[in-house]
């Protein structure tokens, strides 16, 4: 179920704890930028999908919605990019005064260009 368009849809998130846990556990690649952790993991679907977690200590709620919004852009522009299908999780902790979007987007693509070689 290729997609052609940019859309980022629901079937494209991951929602549960226990798929979360599974690629903590089973990563293929942890990129971490200060406040920032990205862990990949290589899957057989038809497309990519992505999780974030946005920790309290990040923010007030906006911030942290803002974030998850950039995450989300990040990943819709880029996904028809992808060479394989992958699971992607962000993670963003305490410290945040560094991420904004250009930050996001430039750790993005180094942590996928580490993960291709």
């Amino acid at each position: 179920m290729k997609l052609k368009n940019n859309r980022f849809s629901r079937h494209e998130r991951l929602k549960t704890s226990s798929e979360f846990k599974r690629i903590k556990k089973k990563i293929h690649l942890r990129f971490n930028k200060g406040p920032l952790k990205i862990y990949i993991l290589k899957q057989s679907m038809e497309y990519s999908r992505i999780g974030i977690i946005v920790y309290k200590k990040a923010g007030k709620a906006f911030y942290r919605n803002k974030i998850k919004r950039w995450v989300r852009e990040i990943f819709r522009a880029g996904k028809n990019d992808f060479e394989d299908m992958r699971d992607i999780l962000f993670v963003v902790g305490q410290g945040t005064e560094l991420v904004d979007f250009k930050f996001l987007r430039e750790s993005f693509f180094t942590a996928l260009r580490k993960y291709q070689e």
